[in-house]
């Protein structure tokens, strides 16, 4: 007992660890801040010149760890001046000069005429990879006077014309430097703090790789990072895909100081760099130091997905149009078992929820009743459970691990729907597979879930595979083992050829080739085990430059999926009316599309859908969703590294969406005062609740508290008594704590902020804890207000999958019936218990796929470590030779040895009679003899397999009209030649139908040469 006292009081004297290290960053820090006004004081060639200065003295020796600090200083300066001040002679931010003192509007203009002489130079050299001109004004040089006045103007560092970093980020930037990964709340400016951390890098002299998670981001960010790098000397580069970038444009963007790009991209690179046959054409020369942004996202999310290069894997096309017919053929005859199953399990629920209301009725005198309804109900159960029984279950649904199984039923119908034959014979032995894969791609796989069915290139439709952690169309991806073939026949589009794997490593492989690792995300401290199990980096958790004043209510839990998807619309709709805008997350663009298709068709909500099929417009749609009453659907964090900035409005932009929404009566207008629009808004939401009688007769103010009263008694349990009692704060209060729209506070706000922020929706739970709390993270950003709530239901796929009996024990708890929902922190536990549960199994999956891949790690590490000095013409004299001796040397050994004649004679046996005799049974034996044990072989082996194959087509369970004797009549003659037909099967015993088959096949075996 002494040990835990000791840790409890040791936490206490000396901090946790992530404490003791933020302490000794913040020292960094006071030593960068010390540096500043020497940096300040530069000019920007002094500035530039910098990073040469730096190189130079760490390659003499000096400590890189002593200069941070200093180094630091500058990249703080550059980002300053370069991302943030150098911004007021950008025309697109209408920066106002008269706003500067006369001495800095007299520099000021001085610097914009040379601003407006500098040509626009082409995105070559220094600047490739920029899209399009650079703008002239990038490259003027401003004095470090004009600077300060910017400075003084804009004190807070804030965008458009301030990018100074927070100590915070300053702190995020050694952290990163040092291998380890910072976990930085959403809307902390990670993409400040990358650059910092390249930056040290560099002056070390490497080159470093900064991962990120998809395309749009690599450019936007190497957009935005770029004036930051030219600052300070450095080049910048961002890498495509191939159908995006051509080789000239990819090469040139390795050649680059920092360089961004996709977990893919870079991995795929390496691959192919490693199938090249010139070393001229290799691309990826160097793997020193990898910063990933959303951490989380890539080394976790994504490592359950290897990286794999494929080719052609078959001559000819499997029968995937045999295999999708007999799937629909098993799903449409278990439509009737599957009916019967759902109202078991609505049954059971049922049953869960009487017995939750009889241990919590308050009313005693109802409990008989209830009682007699469950006792019903079970008995209702028992007659469900037999009626299902008579149906057969032809497959069974792992939903959890995304898998399906065919039945002992089910394979003898799809034999028979396939109309072959037995599938365990012949060449009908591929089609378990192809039907168990037609199988998962009709019941487990969605459309509009796990893929979308979109036009390619050349405008032909295709199956697209979507990201189920980000919602977006992973362009060129495959599901591997056939079942990509299965969904696109299942869709009726195009079947592309399956393939094999030339080259594949895994992810977690890949970023163990650096020479040093690091990351930042919002959420890494629920992974933290893993990433220091299987990367061996350290999480440090940086506090927020300013406290998070975002509001997460408890999640409201439903019985079914419609009571859920009612409650969300009106969540949305009380959120929309008021002006504030609202983020709702989905799993999925099936159900992006069914929220939208309810937003429009109940309430005429305007809104915005983000999903795989729109990611195009990403940044247009994201750009104006902190919009007043703006309504945007995203799936899983599509989105993310987006800021959603909080728009200003109007006076008249407000009273006007008021009109729209039914807040405010038509005759407001905004010359009115406060106390007069709110009056007037008072009364004529009173309407829809109270008598116009009793509105016309009463003072707004009293209207104000009935109304009040009258939500209070609606939204809460508290008797009618004491809500009277109450004065107009206290229930605001209490309808505060029901973390509803703030219509009950309603004012004529002059911002997004004053009204509450952001409110963010989950409409259900995802697998991963750190994806709800990334969806969370898109509200309340640096200190912005902000709200956020999930909603679920018993038959969300969380649910069903992993908290289905936990469920039901709440459930029996605490009593719930059809439209009633739960707010409770025993569900939430649950509810959490249940992420746990699938992150472990998660966990496990890449934990195996790592032990899976070290055998071919080694195999990888040994075959490229050999190839690669070839392809650079190092050592291939010696390398042919010494091939040519072993060559020679194996030769002899096979062509010499004793068995080579027994092996070439086990060989041709194998190839013409389909038997495997071990070659050690020829040795030292005469003609005859191994004619005798060819036949004698060869015989057991048919009769074998005629006896198993019987069994499959003339099952002893079966009648004789229902033996499948055309399929097995074909079979023999194709094996045997026997000559019986299907009408001599059925007429004859079963035995003797397979001493005619063994008969002809002696008879074969005894006539071969």
């Amino acid at each position: 007992m002494g040990v835990p006292l000791f840790g409890w009081m040791a936490k206490k004297l000396f901090g946790t660890r992530n404490e003791r290290m933020v302490k000794r960053y913040l020292k960094i820090v006071d030593i960068v801040n010390e540096f500043e006004p020497a940096a300040r004081r530069l000019t920007d060639p002094e500035l530039r010149a910098k990073t040469t200065e730096f190189r130079k003295r760490i390659a003499g020796g000096e400590s890189a760890l002593a200069m941070i600090p200093e180094i630091l200083a500058s990249a703080r300066e550059a980002m300053d001046r370069a991302v943030g001040i150098r911004s007021i002679l950008n025309p697109e931010f209408g920066f106002d000069p008269s706003l500067l003192s006369l001495d800095a509007q007299a520099l000021f203009a001085q610097v914009k005429a040379a601003a407006d002489a500098e040509p626009p130079r082409a995105p070559e050299g220094d600047l490739a990879g920029c899209e399009g001109l650079v703008a002239g004004w990038m490259f003027i040089d401003i004095p470090p006077a004009l600077y300060d006045a910017v400075r003084t103007l804009y004190p807070e560092s804030r965008p458009p014309f301030r990018a100074r970093p927070f100590d915070v980020q300053i702190i995020g930037g050694v952290v990163l430097s040092e291998g380890q990964i910072a976990e930085m709340k959403t809307g902390e400016g990670k993409t400040i703090v990358g650059p910092l951390s390249c930056y040290l890098a560099c002056c070390e002299m490497k080159q470093v790789h900064v991962v990120t998670v998809n395309d749009y981001l690599v450019q936007r960010d190497r957009d935005w990072t770029f004036p930051f790098f030219r600052a300070l000397g450095l080049t910048v580069g961002a890498i495509h895909p191939m159908h995006m970038q051509g080789a000239q444009e990819k090469k040139a963007a390795y050649s680059c100081d920092v360089v961004y790009g996709t977990t893919a991209e870079f991995g795929f690179d390496y691959l192919r760099d490693n199938m090249k046959t010139r070393a001229e054409e290799q691309l990826q020369k160097r793997r020193e130091f990898a910063v990933v942004d959303e951490v989380d996202s890539i080394l976790i999310d994504e490592a359950r997905t290897p990286l794999i290069i494929s080719g052609p894997a078959h001559a000819t096309l499997p029968r995937y149009d045999i295999a999708d017919r007999v799937a629909r053929h098993l799903v449409a005859r278990q439509n009737e078992w599957g009916a019967a199953d759902d109202a078991v399990q609505r049954s059971k629920e049922k049953v869960a929820g009487l017995e939750g209301d009889i241990r919590n009725a308050r009313d005693r005198g109802t409990i008989p009743g209830m009682k007699s309804e469950m006792d019903q109900e079970r008995a209702n159960l028992r007659q469900l459970e037999v009626k299902r029984d008579r149906f057969t279950q032809f497959y069974e649904l792992e939903l959890d691990k995304k898998q399906s199984q065919l039945t002992h039923d089910g394979i003898a119908e799809a034999q028979k729907a396939a109309g072959v034959g037995s599938f365990y014979v012949g060449d009908n032995i591929d089609l378990p597979h192809l039907v168990e894969q037609s199988l998962r791609a009709h019941v487990v796989y969605q459309r509009d879930r796990d893929y979308v069915v979109a036009p390619d290139e050349n405008g032909q439709l295709g199956v697209v595979i979507v990201d189920q952690n980000t919602g977006r169309k992973m362009v060129g991806r495959q599901w591997s083992d056939g079942l990509h073939q299965a969904v696109e026949a299942k869709e009726g589009v195009r079947i592309k050829e399956e393939t094999q794997t030339m080259a594949t490593i895994t992810i977690q492989n890949y970023f163990k080739l650096y020479k040093r690792l690091s990351g930042m995300t919002g959420t890494a401290d629920t992974e933290a085990t893993e990433f220091h199990e299987i990367y061996g980096l350290d999480v440090v958790s940086i506090p927020t430059n300013v406290p998070i004043a975002r509001a997460d209510w408890q999640d409201r839990v439903y019985l079914s999926q419609k009571d859920k998807w009612d409650s969300i619309v009106e969540n949305v709709k009380s959120f929309h009316d008021v002006g504030l805008p609202v983020l709702a997350g989905t799993t999925s663009v099936e159900r992006s599309e069914h929220l939208s298709r309810l937003l429009a068709s109940k309430h005429q909500i305007k809104h915005e859908v983000l999903n795989a099929k729109h990611h195009e417009r990403e940044a247009e749609i994201v750009s104006g969703a902190g919009a007043l009453g703006a309504v945007m659907i995203a799936t899983n964090m599509a989105g993310r590294g987006t800021d959603i900035k909080l728009r200003p409005f109007t006076r008249l932009e407000l009273l006007e969406h008021w009109k729209r929404r039914n807040v405010a009566p038509k005759e407001v207008n905004p010359a009115m005062n406060d106390e007069e629009i709110l009056a007037l808004c008072w009364k004529h939401m009173a309407q829809r609740a109270l008598t116009k009688e009793v509105v016309a007769d009463h003072e707004a103010s009293e209207v104000r508290q009935m109304l009040l009263r009258h939500w209070v008694n609606e939204r809460t349990q508290i008797s009618e008594g004491k809500i009277n009692a109450m004065s107009e704060e206290e229930l605001c209060v209490q309808l505060d704590l029901q973390g509803r729209a703030p219509l009950h506070r309603l004012e004529v706000w002059t911002s997004i902020e004053a009204m509450g922020g952001l409110h963010i929706v989950g409409t259900e739970r995802h697998e991963s804890r750190r994806i709800d709390n990334q969806l969370r993270g898109r509200a309340g950003r640096q200190g912005d207000k902000g709200s956020s709530r999930f909603f679920l239901s018993l038959d969300d796929d969380l649910m069903k999958m992993f908290a289905g009996k936990a469920m039901l024990k709440v459930l029996s708890t605490m009593g719930m019936k059809e439209g009633d929902d739960i707010e409770a922190p025993m569900l939430t536990r649950q509810i959490e218990k249940a992420q746990r549960k699938v992150e472990e199994r998660n966990f496990q999956m890449r934990k195996n796929i790592l032990e899976y891949d070290e055998p071919m790690e080694h195999q990888r590490r040994a075959f490229y470590g050999t190839r690669q000095p070839l392809v650079e013409d190092i050592g291939i004299r010696t390398a042919v030779w010494g091939h040519l001796e072993e060559s020679v040397h194996t030769a002899t050994e096979d062509f010499l040895g004793k068995l080579h004649v027994p092996n070439t004679i086990s060989e041709w046996v194998r190839e013409h009679c389909g038997v495997s005799i071990e070659a050690d049974r020829f040795v030292k034996k005469e003609r005859e003899e191994m004619e005798k044990i060819i036949r004698t072989d060869a015989m057991e082996d048919a009769q074998h397999r005629i006896r198993v194959t019987a069994a499959e087509f003339m099952s002893e369970g079966l009648e004789t009209d229902e033996w499948d004797a055309d399929g097995f009549a074909s079979w023999a003659h194709t094996n045997f030649g026997a000559t019986i037909t299907a009408e001599d099967i059925r007429t004859s015993d079963r035995s003797d139908v397979i001493r005619t088959i063994e008969e002809a096949a002696q008879e074969r075996y005894a006539n071969f040469d």
